[in-house]
């Protein structure tokens, strides 16, 4: 640049220099005047600062993903958004609407400060055969959730956050590819934290824990080999580290594919290089994508003694549950859908005493580096968010899910499983009683002994156990489980206990997956019980039903019998 500036040579460079100088300091010149400097290019000095934390109030992912749109006019200015997010929108082969146009996602961006500079070295990890959970095996030698140590099959992962995108005029994906290839993300707790900060008490032996600086993980391994069977082995991502293209191996080596260095050489290149990469014609490297963070979490855990059959509805219960509290916190708290995600970890077997049970875990996630608050907040008031739940899910001409609901784009793999009706009772039972700190030495699991008992007896839960206690101290026998049907038609509900001789019909709101059909909405089930003919009687009760006004409780339905 000083030849240039000395000796009036090449002015053109000169210029063009310091048009780059300019834009990268964000300094005003008198051709970007009418256009002011904003936070939209990836080089703005205030969003610079944001990125390290040093700007209090500014909205930026500390540590984001990025992707450079070739060929735009404003090239320069990268899309960004929180790099777990990014590992969604901006995976390789993505479709990317923005500017006015479709892009599509073809490679790394190597100029970008987001993708990790030198060497590149895989992070090898390991995925636990009995609970799925991803490990680091360095770390730990058995699985750090359900303790497994069957040794695995070592993969790599690479930690790519900038990435490049081309015009694309191709068709758009129809539905059905959007729904099977949509959210590959995976989310992975490590369970290791930096400090376990507090501990709640729920009803019916429900917790919630609280941790500070867990290591979580988000992992995509690509598409599945069989586009038709979701279940089958991740196909993962060939990367060139040269050249950055995304690279496709021919047919007959798909399925020899190794994550080996490429030997350098010039051979007739059948991967997709660029035409001037030194690594044309070699194989680039494969794994999967992902990045970590040290971040908040907070988990709901719950003790499971449910049978066989039992365990083929848990699933579908306990996603519907994640999501339906999740979308109560984003209300209560006024969230964006990013500032929270939730991830149902499924049961694994636990130490209690001399026992070994299965526990069930709801683990909500806060990605923001360092933690907003809304975590704690949320377990301190886990009754005012399941009552923000409820009222979010009273709305009409929906009897499973919807986008008016719980259904999103992010959560769009979970939408076969979301069936909202089912989690009613339970949000009912968490919010009849607020959280009770425990002290931080309490145990994990509370005694499955009252669960045990109460699914031997039929009941669902401790609660509906302590219900039959009720009723048939004042001499009552109730039916169990009773299926409730118009005329010929099939059960459109079932109530917990009833009396069919006298059409009375209870309904126990406990926290707690339910034996029966839960596929109802309270009020509109209830008014169709009262207005059959002849008619139904029904009463629902909670906790404080059940043990501060038992009296009372006990007389209402004499009273009812009679």
């Amino acid at each position: 640049m000083d030849p240039a500036y000395f000796t009036g040579q090449q002015p053109r460079v000169f210029t063009r220099t310091m048009e780059l100088i300019n834009k990268l300091l964000g300094v005003p010149t008198e051709q970007s005047r009418a256009n002011q400097s904003s936070d939209v290019g990836s080089a703005y000095p205030l969003r610079r600062l944001a990125e390290f934390g040093l700007l209090p109030g500014y909205e930026f992912p500390v540590e984001p993903a990025t992707l450079r749109l070739l060929g735009d006019e404003d090239e320069w200015a990268t899309l960004s958004t929180a790099r777990p997010s990014g590992l969604r929108q901006y995976e390789p082969n993505a479709p990317v609407y923005a500017r006015g146009k479709r892009w599509k996602v073809f490679g790394i961006d190597l100029a970008s400060p987001w993708n990790p500079q030198g060497q590149q070295t895989a992070w090898q990890y390991q995925r636990c055969i009995s609970c799925g959970l991803v490990f680091d095996p360095q770390d730990s030698p058995r699985c750090p959730r359900c303790g497994d140590t069957s040794p695995g099959k070592s993969l790599p992962a690479y930690a790519y956050a900038g990435f490049l995108a081309r015009p694309d005029e191709s068709g758009a994906a129809d539905e059905e590819d959007r729904v099977r290839n949509s959210d590959r993300v995976q989310i992975h707790p490590s369970w290791h934290a930096e400090q376990i900060s507090g501990k709640w008490k729920l009803p019916d032996g429900w917790r919630l824990e609280w941790r500070r600086g867990e290591l979580v993980r988000w992992l995509n391994e690509g598409k599945p080999i069989n586009p038709t069977d979701p279940d089958s082995p991740p196909s993962f991502y060939m990367i060139c580290p040269q050249c950055g293209k995304l690279l496709t191996p021919p047919p007959d080596e798909k399925k020899k594919r190794k994550n080996t260095a490429p030997a350098r050489g010039n051979r007739e290149d059948v991967y997709g290089h660029t035409p001037s990469c030194t690594l044309k014609g070699q194989p680039g490297e494969v794994g999967a994508l992902f990045c970590e963070n040290k971040v908040e979490t907070l988990r709901l855990s719950f003790p499971w003694v449910g049978t066989a059959e039992q365990s083929q509805n848990l699933d579908r219960w306990a996603v519907t549950l994640s999501e339906a509290l999740l979308v109560g916190a984003q209300k209560y708290f006024a969230l964006s859908p990013e500032d929270l995600t939730v991830l149902w970890e499924r049961t694994h077997a636990v130490k209690v005493g001399d026992k070994t049970i299965q526990q069930g875990v709801i683990t909500f996630i806060d990605p923001n580096i360092g933690g907003s608050g809304y975590l704690l907040k949320m377990a301190t008031e886990l009754d005012r968010v399941a009552v923000a739940a409820l009222e979010h899910l009273d709305h009409e001409g929906c009897d499973t899910a919807c986008y008016r609901c719980l259904k999103t784009y992010q959560n769009q793999r979970l939408h076969r499983l979301l069936r909202w009706p089912l989690a009613t009772s339970t949000l009912n039972g968490l919010a009849a009683q607020a959280p009770e700190p425990l002290a931080l030495s309490a145990s994990d699991v509370n005694d499955p002994a009252p669960w045990i008992e109460a699914f031997a007896t039929g009941c669902a839960s401790p609660l509906e156990y302590h219900c039959l206690q009720l009723l048939q101290s004042t001499g009552l026998s109730p039916v169990k489980q009773y299926p409730i049907a118009e005329g010929t038609g099939f059960a459109f509900t079932v109530a917990d206990f009833a009396f069919p001789p006298k059409r009375v019909a209870i309904y126990v709101d406990g926290v707690a997956f339910h034996t029966g059909d839960r596929l109802r909405r309270d009020r509109a089930i209830e008014n169709r019980l009262r207005n059959m003919t002849p008619p139904w009687t029904v009463f629902r009760w909670g906790a404080a039903d059940l043990y501060r006004r038992s009296e009372e409780t006990a007389k209402s339905i004499r009273e009812a019998l009679l």
